[in-house]
């Protein structure tokens, strides 16, 4: 597959590509992978979809790969669509790496509208969304599909650049011994909590992941499904309330900060408190969350304060 170097161009020609041809931005099985023909210190051109997919493949590539992020931070992948610029730079790219099992659907729709088909590789290939978090792509919530992703990142980078593969192999064994650490530091966390106090609702089914890892109950969601996009009828947020009321919960925990007017909502009718968590994207630098470590350790510190709280 050789490098799309045609950016502008690429743009310039949106309607008549979209108009004739709608090729795939199907992932491509990291396994099947060939190196490139890469020019001496010549470094491979990769994009991230997510701030959280761009963290990993910055740990375990380093200053081999020249990495741009399409997604900015605080965006919604259920719903954010790239700008014509952001599209251009995806042309040029010699791999677009997103987290896969559906997640970035839209983005890459939008992608194959605009006539491109870029080599796009899945970090989660190989990972399900789980029987307890059934259809749940989030699947970074869980620190041990993480480690799935470092090896993905691993192996997809050296197959792509094989005169750094040792460089990409040291890198991920680092990362993976700090996320096994993380996951034993969040285990004892979770663990201060009493099984009484571990019942969870959401504002869209997004913490199968991390509940199935720690051992907490999802009760409910006020958007039923793993998308914030969707809408909920007035029905199921009846009938959740009750629920509330029924298990005496009190707290709903935000997500996404495009669900908070609905979350608002039923909070005003519920007595319930809104408790915002780091789900979809790193917070700016410098805030609670701008790394995926420190994104785990303040979801689930919030979430042990907040159902530790009378």
């Amino acid at each position: 597959m050789n490098r799309v170097r045609s950016g502008l161009l690429a743009v310039a020609s949106f309607a008549a590509l979209a108009g004739c041809t709608t090729p795939s931005s199907k992932e491509i099985p990291i396994r099947s992978l060939s190196a490139l023909d890469l020019a001496p210190g010549e470094r491979l051109q990769v994009a991230a979809s997510t701030t959280i997919v761009a963290e990993v493949l910055a740990h375990v590539g380093g200053e081999d790969i020249v990495l741009t992020t399409t997604l900015p931070l605080g965006a919604d992948p259920h719903e954010f669509e790239p700008t014509p610029r952001e599209i251009e730079r995806l042309s040029r790219t010699d791999a677009l790496f997103v987290s896969g099992l559906g997640y970035e659907t839209v983005l890459q729709r939008t992608v194959a509208e605009a006539g491109l088909a870029p080599r796009t590789l899945a970090l989660s290939e190989g990972l399900t969304p789980g029987m307890d978090p059934a259809a749940d792509p989030h699947v970074w919530l869980d620190p041990r599909n993480v480690m799935s992703w470092v090896d993905n990142a691993a192996m997809a980078l050296s197959a792509l650049d094989p005169d750094h593969a040792d460089d990409y192999a040291e890198r991920a064994l680092a990362y993976r011994g700090r996320l096994q650490e993380l996951d034993g530091r969040l285990e004892d966390l979770a663990a201060q909590l009493p099984s009484e106090n571990r019942k969870i609702v959401a504002d869209h089914e997004a913490l199968g992941h991390l509940a199935a890892r720690y051992d907490f109950e999802l009760v409910g969601s006020l958007i039923p499904g793993p998308s914030s996009a969707a809408e909920p009828s007035a029905r199921i947020l009846a009938e959740l309330q009750s629920t509330m009321q029924a298990e005496e919960i009190r707290v709903v925990f935000l997500t996404s900060l495009e669900n908070r007017s609905l979350a608002e909502r039923v909070a005003a009718d519920s007595g319930a408190r809104l408790v915002q968590l780091y789900v979809e994207s790193l917070s700016e630098p410098g805030g609670p969350a701008d790394s995926y470590i420190k994104l785990m350790e303040y979801n689930l510190a919030a979430i042990v304060e907040a159902l530790n709280s009378p």
